[in-house]
This record gives C-alpha cells, structure tokens and sequence, in this order.
C-alpha cells in the first residue's frame, strides 16, 4: 500500500534533478515536497493510522471449511457462521487499483449480521480484502466508495 507512495516520490525527485540538475534545492523543491506531502503522504499515513488505532486488537480467522469467521476483539469473542451473515459494505477509496492515490488500496468491510451487530475488517488486517471476500460471500456484497475509507 506504501509502496506506491514510494515509488512516486522517487519519480518527483527524479524529475526534479532531471530538470534542475544537482544544485542545492530551491524554493521551489520545497514547494514540490510540501505539495507531494499534502497529497500523498498526509492522506495515506491519516487512513493507515486510523485503521491501526481503532482495529490493533482485533484478532479475525476465516474458515473456509468450517464456513466461520473467528471475531476476537479487547476480550470479546465471536464465531460466526457464514449463514449468519446478512449482507456485507466494502468501503474503498476513489481511485481504487488506477495506481493514481497512494491511499486508493485502502479499505474496509461491514459485515452485518442477521443479529443486527456489524463487525468491521479492515485492509491492514487482511491484505486482498475485496478478493478474498468476493471469493467468499460475491452476492452478498455492497460496494461503497469514498474521497478517503476511513472508519
């Protein structure tokens, strides 16, 4: 999910010296950093430490054969069935797979429940999030998107 952001500044800095040599950085290097900060560090690390910080305790196992997901948050278990799943929201980022935002890999599901709870799994937990899910629940799955997925 880093990594594009990696990649990009790499490019910006590669320009730069390709189009204003080895000088000392000017004014307007600055200018470009501060803009590549604002645009594609700032909003990738604000989802990335939104989703650590509300979901770093939450423990998730799916068992394909079982047909179960294992929920365990802050002392509070869960198994669920698959049957038991009413319907599931895949939240993600505009710009999700153009490789144009360094945040567009970002997202995050809402499993709701026939019960009425909804549990919430997020990319960091499970890189992949919306083909593994595809793979397991396709018709029941909502899609939404937004500017930035965050909980």
């Amino acid at each position: 999910m880093l990594s594009h952001l990696i990649i990009t500044d790499i490019v910006l800095f590669i320009l730069y010296i390709y189009y204003f040599g080895f000088s000392i950085p000017t004014p307007l290097f600055y200018w470009l950093f501060l803009f590549a900060f604002l645009i594609q560090i700032f909003p990738t690390i604000w989802v990335h430490l939104n989703y650590f910080c509300k979901k770093k305790d939450l423990i998730i196992e799916i068992n394909e054969v079982k047909k179960t997901i294992n929920y365990a948050i802050k002392g509070e278990e869960i198994d669920i069935s698959f049957a038991d799943i009413k319907g599931l929201q895949l939240f993600s980022s505009y710009g999700t797979g153009s490789g144009v935002y360094s945040f567009g890999e970002y997202s995050y599901c809402i499993i709701k429940l026939n019960s009425g709870k909804e549990i919430i799994i997020t990319s960091l937990l499970m890189p992949k999030l919306k083909n593994k899910l595809m793979k397991l629940f396709d018709e029941k799955i909502e899609f939404k998107f937004k500017l930035l997925a965050l909980l």
